[in-house]
């Protein structure tokens, strides 16, 4: 928006997302948040690829670029953000050049890559993220973590557990399970 930010609620991601363009942004939601923003109780099961070869400058599964605050909470990551080469690559901001929040996120993984790219996890507290050694075991835990994940009141009822024990948003829970959208 020109003129201020936007909020986005209970979204869900499943398509693919391509870029070819050296320092540029590229994010599943959104590529590029200008003005304070909020997005809440989203989920991400789509790709997102960054094919620069000159170095990239914002990819992620949620927002590539925030010049101004972004607030996520309540947000589930399914993928990994891929790049040919360059920085600024995270599960939920590729670049942040604000103070932006993550609140309650949780990040399903099969690589070790950063919730906000080039910040450290650590600054994040309420949000996890499950690396390669881990996700063998993690559809196992889902079913608890699922239930004790969105604690806040403003994500009661989003989520569920899906058949193959993924987080998944109430509202696309039938497109999901009839395969209309996959991870």
């Amino acid at each position: 928006s020109s003129s201020g930010g936007i909020t986005m609620k209970d979204c869900w991601f499943a398509g693919s997302a391509t870029i070819n363009v050296a320092a540029s942004y590229l994010g599943g939601l959104v590529g590029h948040v200008a003005y304070a923003s909020t997005i809440e109780n989203c989920l991400n099961t789509g790709e997102v690829y960054h094919k620069g070869s000159v170095g990239t400058a914002g990819t992620s599964c949620f927002v590539g670029y925030a010049s101004a605050a972004v607030t996520l909470k309540n947000c589930v990551n399914h993928k990994n953000p891929a790049y040919t080469k360059g920085s600024g690559v995270g599960y939920f901001i590729g670049t942040n050049a604000a103070s932006s929040t993550l609140e309650n996120c949780h990040s399903i993984n099969w690589y070790e890559k950063k919730l906000v790219g080039d910040t450290d996890n650590a600054n994040y507290p309420t949000c996890t993220s499950h690396g390669a050694s881990t996700v063998k075991g993690l559809n196992a835990k889902n079913v608890e973590l699922v239930s004790n994940l969105f604690t806040d009141e403003s994500a009661a009822g989003h989520w569920i557990c899906s058949n193959d024990s993924l987080p998944v948003l109430t509202y696309f829970a039938a497109e999901y399970a009839a395969g209309t959208i996959s991870d």
